[in-house]
């Protein structure tokens, strides 16, 4: 540490006690009232497990995440009271932004706590973001959501490590865009329109 003071200019070496003291950001670093996130091209392959939803109905994995139409997947868990009610305001605010040129567009949420989401906390839960017709909570085993988590190279050690990210499929390629980060619902909005979704009112 000392050597690096060293070779700071006296002004950008008060600057940077300035900020520490005062709890600014650094000279020259990213806002932290700005999102920050990352997007990637990945292909995944998805493991052929059955899940169940919150109207408790077996929804085949493979049947929720394909089909022509374009899909979003994150993960959650309903008691999460740091990232998850973020990422899910997200999801719904991406909705609302994509307005009727959205209806195509599916979402899926994954619990990575299924011992405490059974359907009726994941209905609950869709009731709180008014997900509504088109946005899917899945539950499963542990077994079955790890298996999932290692398909979408989502681990992260257990549910309070677990990272924000988003998917996006267009339902014509089997290609997903990955974000890695607290996206906002413009955000997201964007990445499924640069995806080229077939963003388009049903019929």
């Amino acid at each position: 540490m000392r050597s690096t003071y060293r070779r700071l200019a006296p002004a950008s070496l008060l600057a940077l006690i300035g900020a520490l003291l005062l709890g600014r950001a650094l000279p020259g670093a990213a806002d932290p009232a700005r999102p920050s996130f990352r997007v990637t091209p990945a292909k995944y392959e998805i493991p052929t497990v059955s899940l169940i939803d919150q109207d408790g109905k077996r929804v085949p994995l493979a049947e929720a995440l394909g089909g022509p139409e374009p899909v979003g997947l994150n993960f959650f868990f309903a008691s999460c009271r740091t990232i998850c009610p973020v990422m899910s305001s997200a999801f719904a605010g991406m909705r609302e932004k994509l307005g009727k040129d959205g209806r195509s567009l599916r979402l899926v949420s994954i619990s990575i706590d299924p011992d405490q989401d059974t359907p009726e906390v994941l209905r609950s839960y869709a009731t709180r973001y008014g997900a509504g017709r088109g946005w899917t909570f899945l539950t499963g085993t542990q077994e079955q959501i790890d298996a999932v988590l290692r398909s979408f190279l989502a681990e992260s050690g257990g549910k309070f490590n677990h990272q924000p990210l988003f998917f996006f499929r267009d339902g014509a390629a089997d290609q997903w865009l990955r974000v890695d980060g607290l996206a906002g619902a413009g955000d997201l909005a964007s990445v499924a329109r640069r995806l080229h979704l077939t963003l388009r009112s049903p019929g």
